[in-house]
Parts: structure tokens; sequence; C-alpha cells
């Protein structure tokens, strides 16, 4: 075998010892994993950390800031009581508060019709 392919040949060999590694992982620690998932989302899409999360849902004493309800959205995957959901201005990226999955769904709904409804509200 060549060099170059040698070389080749244990990248190979290494990627999988490491998808393997990573895969044992992920099944010894799933709440680690999904605490780390958690982190990067927040991070990624609403410019927040965990105890930033954390310190508003306090701050909001566990419950959604519209309706005053905790979440009661089942995850269809895991099977346990969800987050409540990151409220956030598209345009700006502010974060506005933590919402239950109905009141995200209302809000959402409400700013895709815009102006108009906004107008009616007498918030325009």
């Amino acid at each position: 075998m060549e060099e170059g392919e040698a070389v080749r040949a244990r990248h190979r060999d290494d990627k999988e010892r490491n998808r393997e590694a990573t895969r044992r992982y992920q099944q010894r620690h799933p709440e680690r994993v999904a605490e780390s998932n958690r982190a990067s989302h927040l991070m990624a899409y609403y410019g927040i950390t965990n105890a930033d999360y954390a310190a508003r849902l306090a701050e909001q004493g566990g419950v959604c800031a519209i309706c005053g309800r905790p979440e009661r959205q089942i995850h269809p995957r895991s099977g346990v009581v969800q987050s409540l959901s990151v409220d956030h201005d598209h345009k700006t990226g502010e974060v506005r508060g933590l919402l239950c999955s109905r009141c995200n769904r209302l809000v959402g709904r409400a700013e895709a019709v815009g102006d108009p409804l906004f107008r009616y509200l007498g918030r325009a």
C-alpha cells in the first residue's frame, strides 16, 4: 500500500472508531447530551445561555408570560413535558419572554397577519 493510501485507510478507521465512541457516550449519558444540545440551540437561535433561560424562567415563576400557566405540551419522542418556548422578535432577535406552546403558536400566527391585526388591537 502506498503511503497516501495508508493514511486514508487510517483516517477511515479513526473516523469509524470516533463515531462508535460518540454513540456509546450518547447512550451512556443521554441527559448530558440533551443538556449540551439545549445549550447549543439556545445560543445559536436566541443568543442566550442556559443560565439566561433559567433566570427568565424563575422571573416568570415557571409559567407562560402570556397566559400564566405552565407548559402542558408533551414532547412526542421523549414523552416528557416540553420546556417553555423562547419568544423572540424575528427582526431584532430580542427575547421577549418564555411562552407555552399554545401561546407561542398564537403569537406566531398574529405576527404572520401583521399590521392589520395590530392596528385592530390598537397597538400600531
